[in-house]
């Protein structure tokens, strides 16, 4: 079907390169059209920054948790973390079905204390204003909604150099 559309939007130039591979647009080139992110206000953003200032060192990533997401390689890598950070704590926001293998991956390494698990969270705002780095794992990503939120936060991010994130960083 999507070869005799006469337009085909994607949400970045790394979904529109996708497209054009699997040749989905095959009558018009694919556009980007990214999708819009509401940001918090200045003033939300800047309370943020200065209750953060004080707090304990906090790491926020955020989504469905799925083995293709790749979580497992940022738990992996609480331990080096926590010898160089020892006050670093951890907020894993999602659910899915990874969820049961990737915690039982953190009692191995026993990071019950430095990781806490929130759920799936209809907005992540108060886990991205209380934190201080976010990571997105996901080496397919597409845009990047949560990257993009949290970057309207002042977050510094850590991402894959894959899919759309370097384009959205």
């Amino acid at each position: 079907i999507n070869g005799r559309l006469d337009g085909y939007i994607c949400v970045s130039e790394a979904a529109a390169a996708a497209a054009g591979q699997r040749h989905d647009a095959a009558r018009a080139p694919p556009k980007v059209i990214a999708p819009g992110v509401q940001l918090a206000s200045v003033d939300h953003v800047e309370q943020a920054r200065t209750e953060r200032a004080d707090a304990q060192p906090t790491v926020v990533t955020a989504g469905r948790l799925e083995h293709e997401r790749r979580f497992d390689v940022l738990i992996d890598a609480i331990p080096l973390i926590a010898s160089t950070f020892p006050d670093c704590r951890f907020l894993i926001a999602g659910a899915g079905k990874a969820e049961h293998d990737l915690k039982s991956r953190a009692r191995g390494l026993g990071l019950e204390r430095v990781i806490e698990w929130t759920g799936w969270l209809p907005d992540t705002a108060p886990v991205l204003a209380q934190s201080h780095v976010y990571v997105n794992t996901w080496p397919s990503e597409g845009f990047g909604m949560a990257t993009a939120e949290a970057m309207g936060y002042s977050l510094p991010v850590i991402v894959t150099d894959t899919g759309a994130s370097p384009e959205l960083v």
